[in-house]
């Protein structure tokens, strides 16, 4: 399909084009892709683009911010895997508060916790070890972490 600038390209044709090249290539088409299909060059394709969305298509990976700036634009694309400043310190405090709410706990609740979270027994190997049933260790449990939530949810979001 041969298509001027000035010969506009129908939504359903590119459309059309994109979901053939995505069938063909098992992938998202690259503008270029879409460009060949279409049967125009790719600035072309990019001006076509900048008038039907009414934006201007830039590639972030190539074309600098400035003449004289060396920085694409990606790198100015802020990283959602990046620490915010304030996260450490504020998981630090609910940390804080966590270990006060434990510290705070009866002998018996902190331990069936600590042998249960940390040292990984089985209620059934806490029970021997407590000289409590099964039943009564999942409960005080149960109960133990009821309590710390209670807690601590206006202050933390613990998991």
């Amino acid at each position: 399909m041969q298509v001027g600038f000035n010969q506009l390209v129908s939504p359903r044709q590119h459309a059309a084009a994109v979901a053939q090249l995505e069938r063909q290539h098992a992938r998202a088409p690259e503008p270029r892709e879409i460009a060949e299909a279409l049967g125009i060059d790719l600035s072309t394709y990019w001006a076509w683009q900048s008038t039907i969305e009414g934006t201007a298509m830039v590639s972030i990976h190539e074309r600098p911010l400035a003449d004289d700036d060396s920085v694409t634009l990606e790198e100015t694309l802020d990283d959602p895997d990046a620490v915010l400043p304030g996260d450490e310190l504020q998981a630090e405090e609910q940390r804080a508060l966590v270990r006060a709410a434990i510290a705070e706990l009866p002998d018996k609740e902190r331990t069936v916790l600590a042998l249960y979270f940390f040292e990984e027994l089985t209620l059934k190997q806490i029970g021997e070890v407590l000289k409590l049933t099964e039943s009564r260790v999942c409960q005080i449990r149960t109960q133990t972490l009821r309590k710390l939530r209670d807690r601590l949810s206006p202050n933390c979001r613990v998991a």
